[in-house]
């Protein structure tokens, strides 16, 4: 039976004593800069660690943050941000409630579609394409017209926010529904009208302002 003690690695030598990093017991290559620990890279790695330290250095000694250590920003990431601005514009009185819901279920969709931790930057037309060909399946045209714009907004959002280098390229593949289609399916729908028992119980139901 193993013990706590068998599990604990024997941190390795410096390859050379000038070497700027030293062996953290997280298994990684660390400095302290500013007060604060920074890794660089695991044991196995020095080289790759020391060229990390490099790269990373001046804007570390100047209080700054490197490049490619910013937050990434993941689909999860994106939402979060988006439905905080949504709500504020809500509790401002700027966004109605079933705007906001209509939002908060776009951004469930995004989540389930590509994942919390993909990588905004990452995506491609070809996702898009990919998401609304399964969205087709199970939504009208309009709604379908509806959900594609709402989703647009949500990156729209991202490149206004400056969260993102460029606008989103979605292809070709993630247009909405033409109004041909929009067209032959009002058509195929027929004319939507109320009987008058139905117009009696929204009257009964409704409160005194909608009456």
């Amino acid at each position: 039976m193993s013990t706590a003690n068998s599990t604990v690695k024997t941190k390795p030598e410096k390859p050379y004593p000038d070497f700027p990093l030293f062996p953290h017991a997280t298994g990684r290559w660390a400095k302290k800069i500013r007060g604060n620990l920074h890794y660089f890279g695991p044991w196995s790695d020095p080289q790759a660690a020391l060229e990390n330290y490099l790269a990373k250095k001046d804007a570390l000694y100047a209080g700054l943050t490197p490049a490619d250590t910013r937050e990434v920003l993941t689909i999860r990431v994106l939402c979060g941000k988006f439905l905080t601005t949504k709500k504020r514009a809500m509790e401002c009185g700027e966004l109605s409630i079933h705007s906001y819901r209509d939002y908060a279920r776009v951004c469930k969709l995004l989540i389930a579609s590509f994942g919390r931790q993909r990588a905004v930057a990452d995506l491609r037309p070809d996702d898009f394409e990919a998401m609304r060909a399964r969205m087709a399946k199970r939504l009208g045209p309009v709604r379908l017209g509806n959900e594609i714009n709402r989703i647009r907004i949500v990156f729209n959002y991202a490149a206004k926010s400056g969260l993102v280098e460029r606008p989103m390229v979605y292809g070709e593949g993630f247009r909405r529904p033409s109004n041909k289609t929009l067209r032959k399916h009002r058509a195929e729908q027929g004319p939507k009208m109320f009987e008058p028992d139905e117009i009696r119980r929204i009257i009964d139901a409704a409160g005194q302002p909608l009456r």
